[in-house]
């Protein structure tokens, strides 16, 4: 019995011993003959793993917080929801995004899009701009069926051009407002300087939309970077078109522009084609007289006083719109009168990127007509359509409503360029 239990007990030294080398070998990192199990214990980690974003990717999301495209298990291990790629875009006017601001929402057609939250107006050009955040409308009418119909993400809007961009924006900041809330996207708003400004912008895609002078908007066709979308209506329901005139004193004896060889004549920067455009082309094209050759300019800034030089006959004929050329205008027809007239030619226009989508084209005209029924006291109709003195639209021509412009509106005004043997381009000023 006595040595039973002794081997028994050096049997029992024997396995523990062999146990704890065992236990000493996996702590240490070194193989064993013991087979592994068929199917290993499954062991929750007690650390969570620290997760390398791909380059181009976002880290991660600290576990717990709500990620979209992702769906915590409950063991908080993420799975990964597997999403459609999104197609590269080239940064134009509608894509760029502003540092600080987030990008619009693209909801489906007919679905309201969710306006986004920008704090900065982007550089357009170097130029002066502003959001549509600061306009007020009350007690206009907004659409709200246009929203989301737009495939651009932001919209870009180059306004009239002119010397005071800050005052010219505050005299749109409704028209920016509008547009912003009717579209359900980001619109901004950018002044440029001068019209070859507008053309850079609109030849470099900076801008999605212009007002543009007509003889701009030919020099933008010529080039193809432009389609037209609306211009002006008269109160009799045809479109806005005027004449331009040169106008003489009465009493100098001056009855034709063919008297005006060795003259004086006052042109005027304001209005780049009835101003100067016009009356160069009724010079040249009927007594055939050329600019610093057979007669001589004197450039002022406005018609009041081109017509004003007239009346003090320091100019012997001055630039004119027929417009404009009546006694409730302030001219007395008793002391001046018409030497020439020239065709009738349309006024400003709105036009639109020649590669934004025809459906999108639709959309921008159907909202441009719906200020047709805005209050007419309203300074978003005010600063918008109606024409001057009245109001401060840029479309001119008595200006009373908005209309879809076909481009064969312009047509007569393509020969213009031609006659005076040069292109809409050089015009441009």
């Amino acid at each position: 019995m006595g040595q039973v239990l002794t081997r028994r007990a050096i049997l029992r030294g024997a396995a523990s011993a062999a146990v704890g080398a065992l236990l000493a070998a996996c702590s240490s990192g070194q193989a064993t003959d013991t087979p592994a199990p068929a199917t290993p214990p499954t062991v929750a980690p007690s650390v969570t793993p620290t997760f390398v974003p791909l380059r181009g990717t976002s880290p991660p999301t600290p576990p717990g917080a709500a990620v979209s495209g992702v769906v915590p298990t409950p063991f908080s291990v993420p799975t990964i929801v597997p999403t459609a790629p999104t197609a590269m875009m080239p940064p134009t006017a509608s894509t760029a995004i502003a540092a600080g601001s987030a990008p619009a929402s693209t909801a489906p057609a007919g679905m309201p899009t969710r306006l986004p939250v920008a704090t900065t107006a982007p550089v357009v050009g170097g130029f002066p701009t502003a959001m549509g955040q600061s306009g007020s409308l009350s007690n206009i009418a907004v659409p709200g069926d246009l929203k989301g119909r737009l495939s651009v993400l932001r919209l870009t809007v180059a306004l009239p051009f002119a010397a005071d961009g800050a005052k010219a924006l505050a005299d749109n900041a409704d028209l920016l407002a509008y547009l912003r809330q009717a579209l359900g996207i980001e619109v901004t708003g950018v002044v440029p300087p001068t019209a070859p400004a507008q053309l850079d912008l609109l030849r470099a895609k900076s801008v999605d939309l212009a007002f543009l002078a007509p003889i701009t908007y030919i020099a933008a066709r010529d080039e193809k970077f432009v389609q037209s979308v609306v211009q002006g209506e008269r109160p009799d329901g045809k479109p806005a078109i005027s004449a331009g005139l040169l106008i003489g004193i009465t009493e100098n004896g001056l009855l034709s522009p063919v008297e005006l060889r060795g003259k004086r004549v006052a042109f005027v920067d304001a209005d780049p084609l009835f101003g100067q455009i016009v009356p160069a082309h009724l010079l040249q094209t009927h007594p055939q007289l050329t600019e610093g050759k057979d007669y001589t300019v004197r450039r002022v800034a406005t018609f009041e006083e081109a017509y004003q030089l007239v009346l003090m006959r320091q100019v012997e004929a001055a630039a004119f719109p027929a417009l404009l050329y009546t006694p409730d205008r302030g001219v007395d027809v008793g002391k001046v009168k018409i030497l020439d007239q020239s065709e009738e030619y349309p006024g400003g226009i709105v036009a639109a990127r020649l590669d934004l989508p025809a459906a999108d084209v639709d959309t921008l005209v159907a909202l441009f007509l719906t200020l047709n029924e805005q209050p007419r006291d309203a300074k978003l109709y005010q600063n918008t359509v109606l024409s001057p003195p009245r109001g401060k639209g840029s479309f001119g021509g008595d200006t009373v409503k908005l209309r879809r412009a076909p481009d064969s509106a312009y047509d007569l005004l393509r020969k213009v360029p031609q006659e005076l043997s040069t292109d809409a381009k050089a015009l441009v000023r």
